[in-house]
């Protein structure tokens, strides 16, 4: 009897009868991402590739990028990836000529070279390469 005298006197919202309820908190609105951190569609200039990335200080997360531009400043190529799988981020990363150098003597391996000239690959969906 004791504890209905209570709620009676405080209250089913925790106030005094006669006192104002505090406002209800606004409901959270739905982020909304920007058109910049929108993945892109094939609509885009046609359909892009995708780079799969993985890095030890990421632990097993594996990133699907994909390539928005290659551009020269100064004494390096930047190039710039989107990645979109499974978060959204912005990566850049500068080639210097050494680099460059570098990739291109590891191009011409055999092995490199077939998989550069197997022209059906070109225009098939890659399959996964497995724990890399």
């Amino acid at each position: 009897m004791l504890a209905t005298r209570r709620e009676t006197a405080i209250g089913t919202n925790g106030t005094l009868p006669g006192a104002m309820a505090a406002p209800a908190e606004p409901a959270p609105r739905e982020k909304k991402l920007s058109s910049r951190q929108e993945p892109a569609t094939a609509d885009e200039g046609g359909p892009r590739g995708t780079m799969l990335m993985r890095s030890t200080g990421l632990g097993k997360a594996e990133l699907v990028a994909e390539i928005v531009s290659l551009h020269r400043q100064g004494d390096y190529l930047i190039m710039e990836l989107r990645t979109t799988q499974p978060v959204r981020w912005k990566i850049r990363g500068g080639l210097s000529h050494q680099d460059l150098r570098m990739l291109l003597r590891a191009m011409m391996k055999a092995s490199v070279l077939s998989f550069l000239l197997d022209v059906r690959a070109w225009f098939r969906k890659p399959r996964h390469p497995g724990d890399f």
